[in-house]
């Protein structure tokens, strides 16, 4: 695709921070990189912005701006604004694989040793999502019908309202609840509580998959390697979860039922013939319980082997290279004696400005400390640890030794991240801010008082 130099804004993928950052769980560091987001985007679009207008105002400029100074004003603009377009590339990659390396984390942490079990996790999981969505539209509906019960009529009404049309018509067995009386108050406890609960269920299994859920979307959205194979067996526990709440949902549509009974049993109430559909959902999931078996937590025998007193440790691959990374980082940033006397360092204070400062020691050197720390390469190490894990040839509770580290890892990538982000939103406002003053010499010229003129003619 050929683009021209004021639309390559287009091609940058689009970012926000602060959604992205809502799909994981936040930490108090969060908030310098939200900070340092808030009115980047902003700033970098008046930048586009601005650019094409001065590009429009240079074409017929003011009669006070003299070729060369023409020239200055495309080449410096065109020079801070391809800046611009270099950070945001890469303020776009990072993001993404922090966002990459912070799920990844988060899920294992909340991981539970492996089980052996009968059938895929989450296929059973769906289905109980799935049939917690009708518990919850169904006895809802329920509810609104069964507030259209009637009130307890007064004794002098009582002829009028066995003259009047119900607005459900009933069989003649069937016994009439009044809106208010026990029966209808013990409906309505069951009902608010059946909902309750499965609105409660429904949640914590969307929040258990919410790491699963964002990662799916940056990989179906992104030139990123697949990583769906990493959560298909879902959490076992969330599941046994699933099955005590719709066990217990059964309970109380039965109790429903029982008061919405008829004396002849071959006769149904229509008002509960939903939730006689709803019985036979949950029956069929239900159903699934049985070749369900998890083991107990205190059946699962753990390896207590510690990592480094093994060469042959599969997580080692990972450890060195998240160490490596670190080393060498430090390093860099740690100058030696000889590099840093007491002259040099009073030079450094007098001069801490040079030509190519911002592109050189402020943007290649952020983009440098990004690229060291091989945030790609950990990633992947971790993706391929954790498919082990759910393949039954690793023990998760190795891979989740090493969390503290790769936890403190994180931290230390959102930094330089964070930082990244403070230069683009400080380029991105300083390109705006100077080039809507240039377009504004360009429309109007430097705007000499003719006193001034006269006194320089003279």
């Amino acid at each position: 695709i050929v683009v021209g130099e004021g639309d390559q804004f287009t091609l940058h993928a689009p970012l926000n921070v602060d959604a992205g950052l809502a799909q994981i769980d936040s930490r108090l560091a969060d908030r310098e990189l939200t900070a340092a987001w808030t009115g980047c985007d902003e700033h970098f679009l008046h930048s586009v912005a601005f650019v094409a207008q001065l590009k429009s105002a240079l074409a017929k400029p003011h009669k006070d701006l003299r070729p060369a100074v023409v020239d200055r004003c495309k080449g410096y603009t065109n020079h801070l604004m391809s800046l611009c377009h270099e950070q945001k590339r890469g303020v776009s990659a990072s993001v993404v694989s922090l966002y990459m390396i912070r799920s990844l984390v988060q899920y294992l942490a909340s991981q539970q040793p492996s089980q052996d079990l009968a059938q895929d996790v989450t296929k059973i999981e769906n289905d109980l999502t799935s049939v917690l969505e009708d518990i919850i539209y169904c006895l809802t509906q329920f509810e609104t019908l069964l507030d259209t019960c009637p009130e307890v009529p007064d004794i002098v009404d009582l002829t009028e309202s066995a003259q009047s049309t119900p607005l459900v018509l009933l069989p003649d067995s069937a016994e009439i609840i009044y809106r208010g009386d026990d029966n209808w108050r013990t409906a309505k406890l069951r009902l608010s509580s059946a909902v309750k609960s499965a609105k409660k269920c429904k949640t914590l299994m969307a929040d258990k998959r919410k790491y699963a859920h964002f990662l799916e979307t940056i990989t179906n959205t992104g030139e990123h390697e697949c990583i769906d194979c990493v959560f298909k067996h879902g959490d076992p526990q969330v599941v046994n979860e699933g099955f005590a709440v719709i066990t217990s949902v059964k309970k109380d549509i039965k109790e429903i039922q029982y008061i919405f009974r008829m004396e002849t049993e071959s006769d149904v109430n229509p008002m509960v013939r939903s939730l006689n559909n709803l019985q036979d959902k949950i029956e069929k999931v239900l159903s699934n319980q049985l070749s369900f078996v998890v083991k107990p937590e205190e059946d699962i025998k753990n390896n207590t082997e510690v990592l480094g007193d093994s060469k042959d440790s599969t997580v080692e691959p990972l450890l060195n290279k998240v160490l490596l990374a670190i080393q060498e980082l430090y390093k860099k940033h740690i100058p030696t004696k000889s590099e840093n006397g007491p002259d040099e360092t009073e030079e450094e204070s007098e001069n801490k400005l040079f030509d190519s400062h911002l592109k050189e020691k402020v943007i290649s050197e952020l983009q440098s400390n990004v690229e060291i720390l091989k945030l790609p390469e950990v990633t992947r190490e971790l993706i391929s640890l954790m498919e082990r894990c759910n393949q039954g040839q690793l023990n998760l509770s190795h891979l989740q030794r090493c969390l503290p580290i790769l936890q403190q890892y994180s931290l230390l990538t959102q930094f330089f991240i964070s930082q990244q982000v403070s230069a683009l939103h400080t380029c991105s406002q300083l390109c705006s801010a100077l080039v809507s003053v240039f377009v504004d010499l360009a429309n109007k010229g430097f705007r000499v008082p003719e006193e001034l003129l006269e006194e320089e003619g003279d």
